[in-house]
């Protein structure tokens, strides 16, 4: 089983989009149900009813809460020798219930009538971003109880959460290797699902002890509580599925070994100034559901007024569906979308058979789109960026029990072979608009085509994701089996810059002119600020810029700190750092002219809303007219009573 790492849920690019077929294969899991249970944690949808169900042997369902004594459900102190059951042997009851079922039965059968979803659960249509994945069956690992009071006691009378994994034995803190069920009680009633994510790291999680966080308690969202206390508790042994692959040769030195490197912290909240251009998406984290599953642009104007388009809802509105990928160039503005138009399209379980995808291409921004044939895109395909002009596509097919993973470009179909030293390997956009290879093993590095070493793997390291930026490369490497995670800035030649630490969450999205990086981040160990939205409470992640020179600071972008209006978290994709003008004709559309006259020839027509980059080096000024760049790269004239600035 390949052991890439991808990224969160909601940004690392869906970095391996045949993710989920290993966990359905992994878990026995059906692939209605995976769907469902990850789309209660990707929408945050209300309670889930799941069944005590008696098994052969005629297991009890659980005592009401209050019924059993506090003494009789509570968690032993995280010094306490755990031995067998650590809470009411009802709760491990379930516990192994809920392993048997998903390991060689039907989990489908745990899911009440009275859940919402119950009646039609091939109805949830999101795709996973973070994964379980491992090489064995799904087993229990923990059970975790809400921390009372001071949190000096804690006690699952109110609700608990459990924590499957399908990692090897002494793994089970590698990225991507744990999901948290949470369940509040309800007297004699149903219990019911309150939270279904991937778990971080925690090394409590493993060896038992306290996380600060109530959301992993099983209480209800936005709950208080003084945490979560976690006791070790094995549902079963660990039973393998696939025969342990040889392992490949680690790295002979580290690059990351004595570099230089800086220890991030928080900083000051900035502003999204003039002269940017944001593009964003709004929803949960660490949970699953497609990469982009909406996209906003946010840019302010020369006055200071920001203003915020959705670039796919209008196109949705028209197609009905959901998107489950998208190849985008921020840049120049192109962007391919496939749209699922009906059926579920795979992510999470396999497509349903009325799967139904189309594609839209736009080349202004996201403003208007132009359908093209899907030929050789079936429902499961992942757009995975551009690359030697065309998209790079990431295609998964069910053979047998087995997965097959092929690459190809789009729209020529060309195969895509990754060169024989980068063994396993995803293609992701390289620079200059080349093909680039990012090895999924431990260890392994970033190929050219030809098998040459761009950027070096670090020996027991992941390197989970690649970004190409200018001449410059920024890299994140995750530690196999333990917690913190490293990002890197190398220069054009691949020598190692600086490493940045300090991290509980990772997600590079770019560089600023300026230097400073573009990310996603969660700060380990590090609380949201007071006054924070509810959900920065629970889950303190945060679109910012990042100075990766001597300060390490970083500043979460102030317009996207919150939850509203989206209810849910903003995390950007891009930021492209240009001046505009925008569109403003109330007609069909604005020429862009070769020269500053009525008379010149016509690069483009441009539709209300698209935004043209402002050009001011080497442009002798023409009144009533304004030097601008289109999305595509044109260099030209418009007039500027058609514009807003």
């Amino acid at each position: 089983m390949r052991k890439g790492r991808p990224g969160a849920p909601f940004a690392r690019q869906a970095r391996n989009h045949a993710a989920m077929r290993y966990v359905e294969r992994a878990m026995k899991v059906s692939p209605r149900l995976l769907a469902l249970l990850l789309a209660m944690g990707a929408f945050g949808a209300g309670a889930l009813a799941v069944a005590w169900l008696l098994d052969d042997a005629g297991d009890a369902p659980p005592p009401a809460a209050g019924s059993p004594t506090t003494a009789a459900t509570a968690m032993p102190s995280p010094t306490s020798a755990v031995t067998g059951c650590p809470v009411a042997a009802a709760v491990c009851d379930f516990a192994d219930r809920v392993q048997r079922e998903f390991r060689d039965g039907d989990p489908r059968t745990l899911v009440s009538p009275k859940s919402q979803y119950a009646a039609e659960p091939s109805g949830i249509t999101t795709a996973a971003g973070q994964v379980l994945r491992g090489p064995t069956a799904p087993r229990v690992i923990a059970i975790g109880c809400p921390l009372t009071g001071a949190g000096t006691g804690a006690s699952c009378d109110e609700a608990f959460s459990v924590v499957l994994t399908a990692a090897a034995v002494g793994d089970e803190l590698a990225p991507n290797a744990r999901a948290l069920l949470g369940f509040t009680r309800d007297g004699d009633n149903l219990p019911v699902l309150t939270r279904l994510v991937m778990l971080p790291p925690f090394d409590a999680v493993v060896t038992g002890g306290d996380v600060p966080r109530c959301d992993l308690s099983g209480l209800p969202e936005l709950a208080t509580c003084a945490g979560t206390r976690f006791a070790p508790y094995r549902g079963g042994p660990a039973v393998s599925l696939t025969p342990t692959p040889t392992p490949r040769p680690q790295p002979a030195t580290d690059p990351l070994e004595g570099a230089e490197s800086v220890v991030l912290r928080p900083g000051e909240a900035v502003s999204l100034g003039y002269g940017s251009i944001a593009y964003t998406s709004a929803g949960c984290y660490a949970c699953g559901r497609p990469r982009i599953p909406n996209l906003f642009r946010t840019y302010r104007d020369s006055a200071g007024q920001l203003h915020t388009d959705d670039l796919l809802g209008p196109l949705l509105a028209s197609t009905g569906g959901y998107p489950s990928s998208i190849a985008a160039d921020w840049e120049r503005g192109h962007f391919v979308v496939q749209v699922c138009a009906r059926g579920h399209c795979g992510g999470e379980g396999d497509p349903s058979a009325d799967a139904l995808v189309r594609v839209f291409r736009s080349r202004d921004g996201g403003i208007t789109w132009r359908e093209e044939p899907a030929t050789g895109l079936e429902p499961a395909a992942f757009l995975a960026g551009f690359a030697n002009g065309e998209v790079i596509v990431i295609a998964t097919q069910r053979r047998g029990a087995e997965y097959v993973e092929t690459h190809f470009l789009w729209p020529s179909l060309t195969p895509l072979v990754a060169p024989a030293a980068a063994g396993p390997a995803a293609p992701i956009p390289g620079r200059d608009g080349a093909l680039a290879w990012r090895a999924f093993d431990v260890g392994g590095a970033l190929y050219d085509q030809s098998g040459a070493v761009l950027l070096p793997g670090s020996p027991g390291r992941y390197l989970a994701s690649v970004l190409a930026i200018g001449p410059s490369w920024l890299a994140q490497y995750v530690p196999a089996g333990a917690a913190g995670e490293t990002a890197a800035v190398f220069d054009g030649t691949g020598r190692l810059v600086r490493a940045l630490t300090g991290l509980s969450f990772f997600d590079l999205r770019g560089q600023l002119p300026s230097g400073q990086l573009v990310a996603n981040v969660e700060l380990a160990n590090t609380p949201a600020p007071p006054g924070a939205s509810a959900c920065k409470q629970q889950q303190p992640v945060y679109a910012a810029l990042v100075n990766w020179g001597t300060t390490g600071t970083v500043h979460p972008i102030a317009e996207f700190a919150t939850c509203e209006p989206n209810q849910g978290h903003t995390f950007v994709n891009a930021i492209v750092a240009r001046e505009v003008v925008r569109v403003a004709t109330g007609a069909d559309c604005l020429n862009v002219r070769a020269e500053p006259a009525t008379t010149a020839a016509v690069h483009g027509c441009f539709a209300d809303g698209v935004l043209l980059y402002r050009r001011f080096e080497g442009v002798t000024p023409a009144a009533g007219w304004i030097a601008v760049v289109t999305p595509g790269g044109e260099s030209g004239w418009v007039n500027e009573s058609y514009v807003t600035r």
